[in-house]
């Protein structure tokens, strides 16, 4: 048999066992840990909606959001990534109309050299704020308010709505080998209730 045929046999078999040892591996990883969604005290609360000349407002904050895994991980030098996910929905009597969805980030790390907070506001282009104390820190990641959620030419007068919002919090850390991997395996972080408030337009 020739020599090229024979290694690119070997090849292969080699490259299967990889494959196979990382998925085994990847997969127990994911069963080993522990599973924190939902072991919160962290909630939504104060939900309220104005609006202005063109838009619908949504204002609400997050309570008890710095839980002891955030700390840690803030202390530890990784970064943590607050979603806030916001659901605008038209009630109907078997199923409701989604009028708007949108989602929010605030993704947040600590300088323990410089001891100063680094906030950055949104995903694709991301504004960064320092801050040096932790409440004002937890001003820009937890209060959110005058967010757009829908032109008001949309909305029917008259008619009742439903606004909601949740949480998710997950860690952000890139420094490790093979961390984007294990990010998506990874259980870490936790997920808040769904609070809503209903209201007339």
């Amino acid at each position: 048999m020739p020599l090229a045929r024979i290694s690119a046999s070997v090849i292969g078999k080699i490259a299967q066992k990889i494959a196979a040892f990382l998925l085994i591996f990847f997969l127990t990883f994911y069963i080993c840990l522990p599973d924190v969604n939902g072991q919160t005290n962290a909630s939504i609360t104060r939900l309220s909606v104005s609006k202005n000349s063109s838009f619908l407002l949504a204002y609400f904050q997050i309570q008890d959001g710095v839980t002891a895994e955030v700390s840690q991980a803030l202390n530890s030098g990784v970064a943590v990534r607050f979603t806030y996910l916001i659901e605008l929905s038209e009630p109907k009597m078997f199923m409701d109309t989604t009028v708007a969805q949108i989602d929010i980030s605030r993704t947040v790390s600590y300088d323990s050299l410089r001891q100063e907070y680094l906030v950055y506001l949104g995903t694709d282009q991301p504004r960064a704020i320092s801050v040096r104390g932790s409440e004002e820190m937890e001003k820009l990641v937890f209060q959110l308010n005058a967010i757009r959620i829908a032109p008001i030419g949309i909305l029917k007068k008259g008619v009742d709505y439903r606004l909601k919002a949740r949480a998710k919090v997950e860690k952000v850390d890139m420094r490790l080998p093979f961390s984007n991997i294990l990010e998506t395996f990874s259980r870490w972080g936790y997920q808040t209730d769904w609070h809503e408030t209903s209201f007339k337009y």
